[in-house]
């Protein structure tokens, strides 16, 4: 910290702070506005909005619009801007089913790339049935961040059941059953992205967040789905 001090201090730079997690990290790195010269800015990015609250300005990221999100999965699939003639339509299933998420665009399009149009088909109809492990295990460490189990617990409940539902209602339900007011929990689970609330007290989730959480509780039993902890209708 010292070090980063004495050698910034009068210097006009500019500092990105990437995918920070614990405030501790933000306090070794950019601790005070005084460690860096006049003009300078610092950038961070963060999935928990809870460590931006001394920040001037915050930017939501949302997902990527449909048009830039084929252009990125070409570039992977085809390296071109824009999909093969006959792959239009493939091509705009994988795009749907990725939801604007650069992370599944670029990970499916470099998994189809010289794969035939059979394959593809396939690919995208096993998408509907098992998700994609590398994209599931990526979006896993945002669950394994959860420090508090029954944080987990209550993601698991809105990724099987919730999702769609009004908040007051899923917070009675959920009281009744873990016995304490879950208030807390979502606000938690909203701050670091994995859920979100819309004006009308609707709770949604990312379809590649819902999967994630729904194959966590898949994989507790494979076989046998009446030894899962929560079974759903689709």
């Amino acid at each position: 910290m010292v070090l980063i001090k004495e050698r910034l201090c009068h210097k006009r730079v500019i500092v990105v702070v990437d995918d920070v997690a614990q405030r501790y990290q933000l306090n070794a790195l950019v601790g005070e506005r005084g460690w860096f010269g006049p003009g300078s800015r610092v950038i961070i990015t963060t999935k928990d909005e809870r460590l931006l609250l001394k920040v001037d300005r915050k930017f939501k990221v949302e997902e990527l619009k449909r048009d830039v999100s084929l252009q990125l999965f070409s570039w992977h699939a085809f390296r071109d801007n824009k999909p093969s003639k006959d792959y239009v339509d493939l091509s705009n299933d994988v795009v749907d089913y990725s939801g604007g998420i650069p992370l599944a665009l670029e990970v499916l399009g470099s998994s189809l790339s010289a794969k035939n149009k059979s394959r593809w088909k396939c690919v995208i109809d096993k998408l509907r049935i098992i998700p994609n492990h590398d994209i599931q295990e990526k979006l896993r460490i945002c669950f394994d961040k959860l420090d508090d189990h029954k944080l987990q617990k209550t993601f698991l409940d809105l990724a099987c059941f919730f999702i769609g539902r009004n908040k007051e209602y899923v917070s009675h339900v959920l009281e009744a059953r873990c016995g304490y007011n879950p208030e807390d929990d979502l606000g938690t689970l909203s701050e670091r992205s994995l859920i979100k609330v819309n004006a009308s007290g609707e709770i949604s989730m990312h379809n590649l967040l819902r999967d994630m959480g729904r194959e966590i509780i898949h994989k507790e039993s494979p076989d046998h789905p009446g030894k899962r902890s929560r079974i759903w209708q689709l």
